[in-house]
């Protein structure tokens, strides 16, 4: 088994895997603090509130269930250059890409930008990069082994 101290990664692959790192702990971070300040506060719920809850809701059960899992197996994979590290960085970067265009879209027709907009545009910004870096370094990664 190859060390990561032995294996030359590209300086873009360690960045990711760095970014990875912290977009896991930052998403389960958020939750948590969401989970907090909006499901555990007593509210007097009116039908749009609860919808909105409800689209919260489901992205925060989405990312636990998909984002933070397939950000936290990338990180091994791509240290690896497994062909799996590349697809999970991939679905990882394609993840961010989607839903931050839900919420752009959600939140320019209903007019307020909300603190995951502001935290996450930097990682959908990472991973539109990050898509296109990995595509060109996919020789480097090992399909069968």
């Amino acid at each position: 088994m190859m060390k990561l101290s032995q294996s030359p990664l590209p300086p873009g692959i360690r960045t990711i895997m760095v970014v990875n790192c912290l977009a896991t702990v930052l998403t389960l971070l958020f939750w948590l603090l969401v989970l907090w300040r909006v499901f555990l506060a007593p509210e007097n719920p009116t039908a749009l509130s609860m919808a909105s809850r409800a689209s919260t809701l489901g992205f925060l059960i989405s990312d636990l269930i998909w984002a933070v899992p397939i950000m936290a197996v990338s990180i091994p994979g791509l240290a690896r250059l497994r062909f799996w590290g590349w697809a999970a960085a991939q679905s990882a970067n394609i993840l961010w890409i989607y839903s931050m265009t839900n919420l752009w879209v959600r939140d320019s027709y209903s007019g307020v930008i909300t603190p995951g907009d502001i935290l996450f545009l930097p990682l959908a910004l990472f991973s539109l990069w990050s898509v296109w870096y990995l595509w060109m370094k996919r020789s480097q990664f090992r399909i069968n082994e």
